[in-house]
């Protein structure tokens, strides 16, 4: 039986849809190749168009405020999918519907596959964290966007999947934002809330990837979540930069993956990790077209017309798919003891370096950079760099000896 709430949908959609093949074909001289279809999504009517003539697109393109005003709506944003028009506009906020992620549970894939919402058909969106094309990922948009609940459902998904010996996660959450999650047994370290055990948690995993590099064996995947990229990049922009774009790069291979959540998109921060680094990216509510711009990776994704609270556009390599996330409610705390930090390198650093004619932020640059990085961070010859790398190679070979690197 259909809900009064169901029939006001339709009805406004079908209102909506005689005024746009009005517009269409009266006001602005487009014609239409056959009826305009309309799919009910959970925030939007998406009308699918084909055009009869193709020398029309560019001005369909950018009919999508004057579309949306006519109609009453907040937003209309109007895109081409394969041979298709499509005009997705916003349903007033009464007649809004979230998606649970009860409501989809049944169709959640194991693993490590993240089921992040529905398409505007009403198809489940997933993507798979290990995947070489996907990893890293991005989750942006400005304050609303809806990120936290993104990340806690990915979170939320890969401990429940996977058990403590086949999955390890470090999170940086400086607001405490994730704190339902702290006390998992997947938990590899304690929260990185400080600069300090920002630097250790990083240089920590660092030591990792060469180890895994080297050996090319590690007997679980370790995901890092990080909330507020651009605050732990704000710790040491060049090194966090570095030891981000490097992980980004080469992590994959060795099993070691990312997460990364951001507010505010900037070209010098997200530079610093590069763009041919990012794979998959959920872009939320952006401020302007500058900032989606950036966040997608790719021009006209209208991501500054969303509507926030998990209103995302997805991205993967040119293509798009416009999604409504997934919500998941009462995500009981762990309660299990916080894991032990990896003990600090930095005693060790300072007493080694002690002993050489390094200083020991240049032993340590030299643990986290490769010697071209290395090179330009420090401002030195590639000589000099390259004693200072296997200077801090040799140091890495100790930690092993003296504990400080955590193998489980």
């Amino acid at each position: 039986m259909e809900t009064r709430s169901s029939s006001s949908r339709k009805q406004i959609a079908h209102r909506w849809g005689n005024m746009l093949g009005r517009e269409l074909t009266q006001t602005y001289e487009i014609g239409v190749h056959t009826p305009i279809r309309f799919v009910l999504a959970p925030r939007l009517v998406v009308y699918i168009v084909r055009l009869q003539d193709t020398r029309s697109l560019d001005k369909v393109l950018k009919l999508g405020e004057k579309l949306a005003m006519l109609m009453g709506a907040e937003s209309c944003r109007v895109s081409r999918r394969r041979g298709d028009i499509t005009f997705e506009v916003s349903l007033p906020k009464n007649e809004w519907r979230y998606i649970n992620y009860s409501h989809i549970k049944e169709q959640v894939k194991s693993g490590m596959w993240l089921t992040l919402g529905v398409s505007t058909t009403g198809m489940p969106v997933y993507c798979k964290v290990t995947s070489p094309r996907i990893a890293p990922i991005l989750v942006a948009g400005r304050t609303g966007a809806g990120k936290t609940e993104v990340i806690k459902l990915a979170i939320h998904e890969l401990l429940e999947h996977n058990s403590p010996d086949k999955l390890k996660m470090v999170v940086y959450d400086p607001k405490y934002k994730l704190e339902q999650f702290h006390r998992a047994p997947h938990m590899l370290m304690p929260p990185l809330v400080d600069t300090q055990d920002t630097l250790d948690g990083l240089a920590w995993l660092m030591y990792q990837m060469n180890g895994r590099m080297a050996s090319r064996d590690f007997p679980y995947r370790i995901v890092m979540v990080v909330d507020e990229l651009l605050k732990m990049m704000s710790i040491d922009e060049k090194a966090i930069g570095a030891t981000l774009g490097e992980l980004a790069s080469v992590g994959r291979e060795c099993g070691i993956h990312m997460i990364l959540a951001t507010q505010r998109p900037d070209r010098k921060h997200m530079g610093a990790i590069g763009k041919a680094n990012i794979g998959f990216r959920l872009v939320g509510e952006t401020s302007n077209t500058t900032e989606a711009t950036l966040a997608a990776g790719i021009g006209g994704s209208g991501a500054n017309l969303l509507q926030g609270r998990g209103d995302f556009i997805a991205a993967l390599d040119d293509s798009l798919v416009r999604l409504q996330a997934a919500m998941i409610d009462n995500v009981v705390p762990y309660t299990g003891d916080l894991p032990l930090m990896p003990k600090s390198v930095g005693s060790l650093v300072d007493a080694l370096s002690s002993e050489s004619q390094y200083t020991p932020q240049q032993v340590a640059a030299g643990m986290t950079m490769g010697i071209m990085k290395l090179k330009s961070h420090l401002s030195i010859g590639q000589d000099r760099a390259t004693r200072i790398r296997q200077y801090a190679v040799d140091i890495v070979e100790e930690l092993g000896e003296l504990g400080y690197i955590l193998q489980q």
